[in-house]
């Protein structure tokens, strides 16, 4: 069994302020502060996974913080994306409290992205597979990301 952490290498949000600062974990953040719940696209993970691996699992975690006086009010929803845009079909979207005004990742469920069929190493390495974030409520409060990265655990092939 093996293990490969990736950080995104591309970006993306509507109303999110330097989207880009979620690519490394290094105090800078990705910020979103309107009263809407647009999404963060995190993809283009460049994981190399050798051909015939089965993909066990695939975990999120999510660094970042959030302003909101209520556990509500600093929620994120964290879901997996095949297409840059969209939630999987028949993923898992998972609800992570951010702590207030102190930066820390938080990871997702180990089983994150249930599958109506197996996530396969062409799902895992395609550049729109990803994650999207978006707030889990309207509120203004912000929320900050500073980093997001997926675990994907595999088994490689015996080919001999």
């Amino acid at each position: 069994m093996s293990n490969s952490y990736k950080g995104p290498g591309t970006l993306s949000g509507a109303v999110w302020t330097n989207p880009s600062q979620a690519s490394a974990n290094d105090g800078l953040f990705a910020v979103h502060s309107a009263a809407s719940q647009e999404r963060l696209i995190a993809t283009n993970f460049g994981f190399v996974i050798p051909a015939g691996s089965t993909i066990l699992h695939v975990s999120a975690i999510v660094y970042g913080k959030g302003a909101g006086a209520s556990n509500t009010n600093r929620t994120v929803e964290v879901a997996l994306t095949l297409d840059a845009a969209n939630v999987a079909p028949n993923s898992d979207v998972q609800l992570i409290t951010m702590p207030l005004n102190v930066n820390h990742g938080y990871a997702s469920n180990p089983d994150f992205g249930r599958w109506a069929i197996a996530i396969t190493r062409a799902n895992v390495v395609d550049v729109n597979f990803g994650v999207l974030v978006r707030k889990n409520t309207a509120y203004p409060d912000s929320i900050s990301i500073d980093y997001i990265e997926l675990v994907v655990e595999y088994t490689e092939s015996n080919l001999f």
